[in-house]
């Protein structure tokens, strides 16, 4: 007959100290990245808002953080999107513009 095992086994447990160090390597890891997206949507925002005050010859300003609000709402959604064929479209939206940004330059 075959030996049953009715006990579980369960990984084995980290010491707290080994957990603490785990969770210091994750957070110091990631903050680089979290540096770089930071710094990128400060940069997206104020040039809204540069692009906003030339449309409306500085009769609208609409403060920095609102316009990270803005994006906050715009981008997660896009980032739960994990079948990258579905951003064809959006990518194809941002070509556009940055067409029409070169236009500058000729």
């Amino acid at each position: 007959m075959a030996k049953r095992c009715d006990s579980q086994s369960s990984p084995p447990s980290l010491s707290p100290k080994s957990a603490l160090l785990q969770v210091r390597t994750s957070l110091f890891s990631s903050s680089p990245d979290a540096d770089a997206i930071s710094a990128y949507t400060i940069f997206i925002a104020e040039n809204l808002q540069a692009f906003i005050m030339a449309v409306t010859d500085c009769r609208t300003f609409i403060a920095t953080r609102y316009l990270i609000f803005a994006e906050l709402l715009v981008f997660l959604p896009l980032a739960m999107i994990r079948n990258l064929a579905k951003l064809s479209g959006t990518a194809l939206v941002a070509d556009a513009f940055i067409l029409v940004g070169c236009e500058d330059f000729f």
